[in-house]
């Protein structure tokens, strides 16, 4: 009966409150996140002193070598032989290229206001890939989210100017893209046996192609590895912070935390990424929000994409498996 239902979803949720109330596990989903955020500020502050694939080439190789240990219990053959291993290794690696570069040519903050749009894009890439149902409230949180990116991107958001830097425009172009590439790994995992493969192999691999991948696009793109030997100790410690903190980090706190709560619910609180990302590039490079409308704008975004995702969380409750969330290793 209606009442019956509306008292047993009730208590489901105040239940599943109750339980992140007592259960320390949100203070793990919530370092997962926060670490995540700082992979566009930091990375940003790095490529003051340091070419991009050169900076990439020796993180994911420090990553790799940790990895590797964790992971060794888990790695087989099979992973060199799974076609649709590899496939997610190459999406994994438009992420990771396209998601530098964005850092390269625009703000940090941009690039990780439009990270936050990824769930949006997962639901329209499912429904023309994957033939799914779009879920309801996707398009209105596309047109809120989109007023809310307007209005933090533009210069005068009362005159409908768009960014007129050309690197402003290359970076944003790149972290939608980037985003993009993000959203097709989230849409395409739920069709793939890669499910059934260890988080921490799929991780190994795509630390490995990324790295094999890095090492011949570094001398390719015309980078001097010379510029190493002159940094100044805090550039090591920051690619350290960026190599162990982030790129490791961030993978095993979320694969720790998905193994105690569902995928839905830890990318409920996906703008927390935001709020992280906007203090760590204030502190590390004088990024923020200038104006009235840009803070606005954020809020909007963080607001539009957290009721979105809630609401899908309430919507999936009680359907076990409706989703799989793995790290990728490119900035997830």
């Amino acid at each position: 009966m209606p009442v019956t239902s509306k008292v047993t979803g009730t208590s489901q949720r105040n239940r599943t409150l109750h339980t992140w109330r007592r259960d320390p596990i949100w203070l793990v989903v919530l370092a997962a996140h926060s670490t995540w955020a700082l992979y566009p500020p930091l990375s940003k502050a790095l490529l003051a002193y340091l070419p991009p694939f050169a900076l990439l080439t020796v993180a994911n190789g420090l990553t790799l070598g940790i990895a590797t240990v964790v992971a060794r219990p888990y790695l087989s053959r099979d992973l060199w032989r799974e076609r649709g291993l590899w496939i997610f290794a190459l999406i994994t690696a438009g992420r990771s290229i396209t998601n530098i570069l964005s850092i390269q040519y625009t703000l940090a903050i941009y690039v990780q206001l439009i990270n936050l749009l990824t769930p949006l894009h997962v639901a329209w890439l499912s429904r023309l890939l994957l033939k799914e149902k779009v879920p309801p409230y996707t398009f209105r949180a596309l047109a809120v989210s989109g007023l809310g990116a307007y209005l933090v991107l533009s210069p005068d958001p009362t005159r409908l100017q768009l960014p007129r830097s050309a690197d402003d425009v290359w970076g944003i172009a790149f972290a939608l893209l980037s985003s993009l590439f993000l959203a097709l790994y989230m849409a395409w995992i739920r069709r793939s046996t890669v499910r059934q493969t260890h988080p921490l192999a799929v991780y190994w691999q795509q630390t490995f192609a990324l790295t094999a991948l890095y090492v011949v696009l570094s001398p390719l793109n015309g980078e001097e590895w010379g510029v190493w030997s002159g940094q100044p100790l805090q550039v090591w410690l920051g690619v350290l912070a960026l190599a162990l903190i982030v790129l490791l980090g961030a993978a095993l706190l979320q694969i720790w935390a998905l193994a105690r709560v569902n995928a839905t619910l830890f990318s409920a609180l996906i703008s927390w990424r935001l709020v992280v990302a906007l203090a760590a590039a204030w502190l590390l490079l004088g990024e923020r929000l200038a104006t009235g409308w840009q803070a606005a704008g954020a809020a909007l975004v963080m607001a539009a994409v957290t009721v979105y995702l809630q609401r899908q969380a309430a919507r999936l409750r009680g359907r076990r498996g409706a989703e799989t969330h793995l790290p990728t290793a490119a900035g997830s």
